[in-house]
């Protein structure tokens, strides 16, 4: 049998969901790898498919065709239920409404175009909307569905008929062909007016599983990013982890996919592969496909979920952007420049930086007030401060102790990830403080500026709050200072 060639016409990433039967809940199908990576392919016979795969593992969780007899259901806005033609039944939740409007519209044109042509006798017009269809595609790939006007559907204008009581609908009215000249008229409706209730009595219309909400939308804190948006940072964190190494990693998968899909898969095999390598020079993922360039933002993440590369002195992996910031500042001099840590780069030329190190594009700084600067941003943008992991109790102590080794063990207490950053800290802190003649910075005045990006004070109240400031400057002071002790 000739091969039938394809082209992949849309994507998008969303969470996957599948109903607890016990419950009737919607739970996620991987609780530790939510991200699924869906495809819609189409070949030149007019058959679709729509494959998806987890981010973190490759591993494919759907391989469907899409026919007629499948159904997109928008619950939310930004909760949808898919059926398949075998009436199986799975939930896609979506970091954004646009991303979730901009995926529903794409799928309710091709379950429409199938619809028509499934019950169209008319060659000319099969033909026509085909090639209509290709040309819509064409156009969503260079414009974005975003650019296209909203336009109403077939099962769109049925269902809100359905849901506002329309009871005089026939079975054969959800298949008939709308001619052209109605399109202008169709009533324009909103995703969320969409979803036909099951309590609406439909005379001579028998709902599909599928056809009605099977169950109430999830509410989640967040998904992961996509961009992103969508995420438990342990399972980003591993992701992450697992791709710093400089050997280059494959991806692989199959696009064979289940026997009562062969109808459209079985003429051939594919094999796709994405080479990865960690730059460690730059922090940041060469090789990655443009739906896995957020992996490469550098701030704003927990310390688990950035990549990391071992450095020498320490036990555990440091942030490599924390260390590739480190060798620019002293590789510039940074290390000898008066005020450095204190004194403020120029705040548009700071951000231009910081957006090429999220983004993968950084080629290197020689501002190193820039660095320096960033090097406390990242600290500020931690989900969590750094410091506040200790009790504030604890701080209030450590302030009176005289010891610079139980200073120290206090680190004992803590994960080994914040640990070890805590000292990569301090001893960034120790080489500007050592050379005080130089760079003006002692120990109190690297507290000073450090301090405030290394622990979040949750008070409304002002008087607390400056209070609690100064403690932490002088916790940071007789922790940089035993480090300095046990360093000589």
């Amino acid at each position: 049998m000739p091969m039938r060639p394809e082209s992949m016409v849309y994507s998008f990433n969303a969470a996957m969901f599948e109903l607890d039967s016990a419950t009737h809940e919607w739970v996620l199908k991987h609780v530790d790898s939510d991200i699924v990576q869906i495809y819609l392919f189409m070949d030149n016979t007019s058959c679709f498919r729509m494959i998806g795969w987890i981010e973190d593992t490759g591993e494919v969780l759907i391989k469907n065709p899409l026919t007629a007899e499948c159904i997109w259901l928008d619950v939310t806005e930004s909760f949808a239920q898919f059926t398949t033609a075998k009436e199986f039944t799975f939930g896609l939740s979506f970091s954004d409404a646009s991303v979730a409007t901009e995926a529903s519209n794409v799928m309710h044109k091709i379950l429409d175009t199938l619809h028509i042509l499934k019950n169209g006798n008319q060659k000319h017009a099969i033909k026509d909307m085909m090639q209509d269809l290709k040309q819509y595609f064409d156009y969503i790939q260079t414009n974005g569905v975003g650019a296209l006007k909203e336009e109403s559907n077939v099962d769109l204008l049925i269902t809100t008929q359905i849901a506002a009581g329309d009871t005089n609908l026939q079975l054969e009215n959800a298949n008939s062909h709308v001619p052209s000249s109605a399109k202008d008229e169709r009533i324009k409706t909103k995703r969320s007016s969409s979803v036909p209730q099951p309590s609406c009595s439909i005379n001579n219309f028998e709902l599909r599983r599928g056809s009605y909400p099977l169950a109430m939308a999830p509410h989640l804190p967040h998904i992961r990013r996509c961009s992103s948006p969508m995420s438990t940072t342990s399972s980003r964190g591993s992701r992450r982890q697992s791709l710093a190494s400089p050997k280059p990693i494959a991806l692989s998968y199959s696009s064979k996919i289940l026997p009562e899909d062969e109808r459209i898969s079985r003429p051939y095999q594919t094999k796709q592969e994405l080479h990865v390598t960690f730059n460690a020079e730059l922090a940041r993922y060469e090789g990655l496909p443009v739906a896995w360039r957020g992996l490469n933002k550098q701030f704003g993440l927990p310390i688990d979920a950035v990549p990391k590369r071992k450095v020498v002195g320490y036990e555990g992996k440091i942030p490599a952007v924390l260390q590739m910031m480190k060798d620019y500042l002293i590789l510039h001099g940074g290390l000898d420049t008066e005020g450095i840590f204190r004194l403020a780069p120029d705040k548009e030329a700071c951000n231009r930086v910081k957006d090429a190190m999220n983004n993968g594009n950084f080629t290197g700084c020689n501002d190193v007030h820039i660095v320096a600067n960033l090097i406390k941003v990242w600290f500020r943008e931690l989900p969590e401060s750094l410091f506040n992991v200790f009790p504030e109790k604890l701080i209030y102590k450590v302030c009176s102790m005289n010891d610079p080794i139980q200073v120290l063990s206090i680190l004992d207490d803590i994960s080994s990830s914040q640990k070890n950053v805590i000292l990569w800290l301090l001893d960034l802190m120790c080489l500007v403080v050592k050379n005080e003649k130089q760079t003006k910075m002692s120990a109190k005045n690297m507290a000073i500026v450090l301090s405030p990006n290394l622990f979040s004070i949750e008070s409304d109240n002002p008087m607390v709050a400056l209070t609690m400031s100064r403690q932490v400057a002088e916790f940071t002071t007789i922790i940089l200072n035993a480090r300095l002790h046990t360093a000589e």
